[in-house]
């Protein structure tokens, strides 16, 4: 999730599936939940067909803007990032800080509230810090982490939720100057051989822990590992080397725990789209992979600022133009420009636009699911009544409907 964010807000041997939409196999598909079928022995999570999901941004990797008030608790409100926060605190208390954090943000009831919201998909943006032997003693990140998300994500498999793994914070740091990345630098030095082979060892670990038996079970609805979100333009290594490397990697870890040609993971990157390369351009044959795109009309500087203009664009939008297939649209959300500063007709608290974002919502929805789906950007912010980048209070609000299928039908293109 991008820092970019921060003013457009202020403006306003058991082994884990990886099945999805089109990969059904024998596996006979319901609308939610866990079959009673197993696959090597284990039950094993189904998805509808298309991924209806949030993102829980600020649980594992935290931006200051999403979380104000948890930020100021945990002692760091003048800071940028995770690794500027525990500089600051010192370890201990910063893992003491951080695991508070860990442990209330998202309750096992909000899992099951969001599949109460018609959502059936998770995605978890975590850093490579998880894996704490590939921390340096010169970084500063929290630790003590891997036991929540260990937790968490069995939490999301017994209440039927697909997840989705992010890499979103990589070693050395992917993005320049962004929050979400865990560290805000000036220059990422996250493309070299050093680097990439930390993020190698992250994803073997993550893969690992998926299909072991002593955490399998946790795990069981774990399909997809993202190898890296969001990373600069500019760095053709990206393609000619991390990508393929990538899939090699965790492919070969499978084949290393005997791992069902059924029961692999869905490896997913950026799209063309994003500007980074074309991602499949140099990988290995393979069937199950999955591409990412980025869907924010807030982030359009060109864009003229009125309700129609952006209903337009949600309808306009092509997230899957770029060839790369199957598409989901991994982040997306209801904000909108700082441009549009004062501009009353996006007031949040004016019952006249609560009728606008409704159709925002449903016609970026319906175009989505045009694709495999989408995921929004988050589940909740600590902003109050903006329901603009919190999927739980435009529910509450009831800007959201609770059924995303009645949106696409009364709102969609």
């Amino acid at each position: 999730m991008s820092s970019r964010l921060i003013t457009a807000f202020v403006s306003i041997l058991p082994l884990a599936s990886a099945w999805l939409p089109g990969h059904h196999s024998s596996i006979e598909l319901s609308a939610f939940g866990v079959t009673n079928r197993s696959i090597a022995g284990r039950q094993t999570i189904v998805v509808p067909d298309k991924i209806r999901g949030v993102n829980v941004g600020s649980l594992f990797i935290i931006e200051p803007w999403m979380v104000g008030e948890s930020w100021n608790r945990i002692g760091c409100s003048n800071q940028p990032s995770e690794f500027a926060c525990v500089q600051q605190l010192g370890q201990e208390a910063a893992n003491s800080a951080f695991r508070q954090h860990w442990d209330t943000w998202i309750t096992q009831g909000e899992i099951q509230l969001m599949k109460d919201y018609g959502l059936n998909t998770i995605r978890i943006p975590i850093g490579y810090w998880m894996a704490e032997d590939l921390v340096r003693g010169d970084e500063h990140y929290p630790k003590g982490g891997l036991q929540f998300l260990d937790r968490f994500v069995g939490w999301a498999a017994d209440a039927g939720m697909y997840v989705i793994l992010d890499l979103h914070g990589g070693p050395g740091v992917q993005a320049a100057n962004q929050g979400f990345t865990g560290n805000t630098v000036s220059e990422p030095q996250f493309f070299n051989s050093y680097n990439f082979d930390r993020a190698y060892g992250f994803l073997e670990f993550m893969t690992s822990r998926i299909h072991n038996p002593s955490t399998a079970q946790q795990y069981r609805s774990v399909g997809m590992l993202q190898v890296m979100n969001e990373p600069d333009r500019g760095y053709g290594n990206l393609v000619s080397e991390f990508y393929p490397n990538t899939l090699r990697r965790i492919r070969d870890r499978e084949t290393q725990l005997n791992v069902a040609d059924a029961a692999r993971l869905h490896v997913q990157f950026m799209n063309t789209n994003w500007g980074a390369g074309r991602p499949a351009q140099n990988l290995p044959a393979d069937d199950m992979l999955f591409f990412d795109s980025h869907t924010y009309f807030s982030f359009e500087n060109s864009k003229e600022q009125s309700q129609q203009s952006y209903l337009t664009s949600s309808c306009a939008a092509q997230p899957g133009s770029d060839g790369d297939a199957p598409v989901v649209v991994g982040e997306w959300s209801v904000g909108i420009n700082a441009n549009a500063g004062g501009n009353g007709e996006f007031e949040v608290n004016s019952d006249n636009n609560l009728e606008f974002y409704r159709q925002y919502y449903g016609r970026q929805v319906g175009n989505f699911e045009k694709l495999a789906g989408w995921i929004f950007w988050s589940w909740k912010t600590e902003a109050g009544n903006d329901f603009r980048w919190s999927y739980k209070t435009a529910v509450e609000r009831g800007i959201f409907d609770k059924d995303p299928g009645n949106a696409a039908a009364n709102y969609g293109c």
